[in-house]
């Protein structure tokens, strides 16, 4: 490989260090944006001339979410594990979860939830935070498959490590138990998303509630809510647009 060739060579670019050299090179493709030139020269790579940093491989799994693509990702976690990399904050595993956001296959559900059990493990065991993104992905993709005592379960852990609710774990709940057409969860769960200061257009809950079979006063009720957000929102973002331009 000639990039290795001339690593060996040449000491004073590598300052003595081949870490340093090819994690460096790998963020310069990374920087290009294109994960198949990155996929080819990390399969090169690694583990057989060097073991990319936590940082690194964080760089990575942004490049996998930009291209859409959740299996990579996994792959470059699953790679974390296996050679040891540690883990010394949440960045990188807030990274690996967003990068799994894209659409995935569900018949391999499991390999992913192991990967964010894992991940949760890691952060538990080195008493870090659990991002947003983390306990968001556990309890949608839990819900995605169905598992709804499980997605609850995760759910719990937002007021546990005081980490604020996501939209994004909010409405896969709504749209699991909708299916469902379980009325009180479906309820539960809008009256929370309007306390966080959420949004939903006035037509898609009508259509929810009346799917689910809740009666006129509390569709309006709900309606009203998310009206009343979406005008909050509405308002501060005109404030904020008039500080800007009078700065």
């Amino acid at each position: 490989m000639r990039i290795q060739k001339i690593a060996e060579k040449d000491s004073l670019l590598l300052v003595n260090n081949l870490n340093y050299f090819f994690g460096h090179y790998l963020i310069a493709l990374v920087n290009s944006g294109d994960l198949e030139l990155i996929k080819q020269e990390y399969d090169e790579l690694v583990p057989k001339v060097t073991v990319p940093f936590e940082w690194i491989y964080g760089a990575m799994f942004r490049v996998c979410k930009d291209a859409s693509s959740p299996e990579y990702a996994l792959k470059l976690w699953n790679d974390m594990l296996k050679f040891r990399v540690p883990v010394q904050n949440a960045h990188s595993i807030a990274r690996f979860c967003g990068a799994l956001y894209s659409k995935i296959d569900l018949t391999k559900a499991d390999s992913y939830i192991n990967a964010l059990v894992q991940a949760l493990k890691k952060v538990q065991y080195e008493s870090i935070k659990p991002p947003e993104t983390l306990l968001s992905r556990l309890v949608s993709l839990h819900a995605e498959i169905d598992d709804l005592d499980k997605a609850w379960e995760y759910f719990g852990l937002f007021k546990q490590y005081d980490v604020p609710l996501t939209f994004a774990a909010l409405s896969s709940l709504l749209k699991a138990h909708s299916a469902h057409c379980d009325a009180q969860k479906t309820e539960e769960v809008m009256e929370m998303m309007i306390q966080r200061g959420f949004n939903l257009p006035a037509n898609y809950v009508r259509d929810i509630c009346w799917n689910v079979g809740l009666d006129s006063a509390t569709v309006k009720g709900l309606v009203s809510g998310f009206a009343e957000n979406a005008y909050k929102k509405t308002k501060l973002e005109s404030a904020q647009q008039e500080n800007y331009e009078q700065s």
